[in-house]
């Protein structure tokens, strides 16, 4: 019962009290679940196998920080554990190749130079990912449409890199189909018109699974076309790809399962339109706003629970002024729900 409480820094102390207690930590699967293997080099200390190569414990979580001279070292702590490993995150790139990690559960690698350690493995040494977070200068846009098939039970993609290949010429309604996404996030894509129809074959094939939809520079004409039919939308986070100075609020259909919505840089237009078709909207964060705005929120979002707003300008006012405002305009109304919280962030 005691151990339930226990972090995995408490695990690792305890490690050290006795030999006896040493074993029952290295048995322990709460113990392993909680502890994460770090690597952070300086150049004083590197990677040392000997401490690992004997070692009973099953390590499930793997993160690497730092690194300067030792990665092959690192690549053989990965083999030393990958019967076990579930996690990897990490800011290198590796070689992946031979490698077999059929425990592996969440894959997360931010690159920061053009790699080709990555592609060569990553398509094929996990087959049970859940999670997959790319980030970097080398997308290996070829890479990823491979784990689509290599990883059925793919359920969270991210990518902060331009991938825009994947969805111009390589997603097809056969890979889409393969996957049941519930999140999704895309960060860097820039989308022409050919990679908006390949973003479309993908979303298409999962409007019964989607949850939570992040979607940056993106043409507001693609998002009146795919809001409607994601049936299971609760999260949508989206920034228009050009000034909305001149757009019109948006005709949508009624969104059934949207509960939070998060836009930067918005119109006001943007806003009407994305507010009034949430009915079930609770919570709104807004970037770079202005009072306008302010104003249509208040008039279109009777049920909202909790409003939060950023400025990115010189322009600024208080929670208390907003408060006061938003309070001025729901008293037009008589169905307004009392409890608002708001919050700059």
């Amino acid at each position: 019962f005691i151990t339930q409480h226990l972090t995995g820094s408490d695990f690792l102390k305890l490690s050290e009290v006795s030999h006896s207690w040493n074993q029952f930590v290295s048995g322990s699967e709460e113990a392993m679940k909680k502890i994460q293997l770090v690597v952070i080099e300086n150049w004083s200390r590197e990677v040392d196998l000997e401490v690992f190569e004997k070692s009973t414990r099953k390590y499930k979580h793997l993160k690497v920080e730092n690194l300067l001279r030792t990665r092959e070292n690192v690549v053989k702590l990965i083999h030393q554990f990958a019967d076990s490993l579930e996690t990897i995150e990490s800011f290198f790139d590796f070689d992946l190749n031979g490698l077999q990690l059929l425990s592996l559960k969440f894959l997360s690698i931010h690159t920061r130079h053009v790699s080709s350690h990555v592609p060569n493995g990553l398509s094929y040494a996990a087959t049970n990912l859940t999670r997959l977070h790319l980030s970097g200068p080398n997308p290996f846009p070829l890479s990823i449409i491979n784990c689509f098939k290599m990883n059925p039970k793919l359920e969270e993609l991210q990518l902060d890199s331009d991938v825009s290949e994947i969805f111009f010429n390589l997603m097809t309604p056969e890979i889409a189909e393969g996957c049941l996404l519930k999140k999704l996030s895309l960060n860097s894509v820039k989308f022409s018109d050919t990679a908006l129809r390949g973003l479309a074959i993908l979303l298409g094939s999962q409007i019964d699974t989607i949850t939570e939809l992040k979607i940056l520079q993106c043409e507001l004409s693609f998002l009146i076309k795919v809001f409607g039919g994601m049936k299971s939308l609760r999260r949508l986070t989206y920034s228009p790809a050009h000034y909305l100075a001149q757009y019109r609020c948006p005709t949508l259909k009624p969104h059934p399962t949207l509960e939070e919505l998060n836009l930067i840089h918005p119109n006001v237009n943007l806003v009407k339109g994305l507010v009034a078709a949430s009915p079930k909207l609770k919570s709104l964060y807004i970037a770079n706003a202005n009072w306008e705005i302010f104003e249509n929120v208040a008039i279109r979002a009777p049920n909202l629970l909790q409003f939060r707003y950023a400025f990115f300008t010189d322009i600024d006012f208080s929670v208390d002024d907003i408060r006061d405002g938003y309070k001025n305009k729901m008293q037009k109304f008589s169905n307004v729900k009392k409890g608002l919280e708001i919050i700059q962030v």
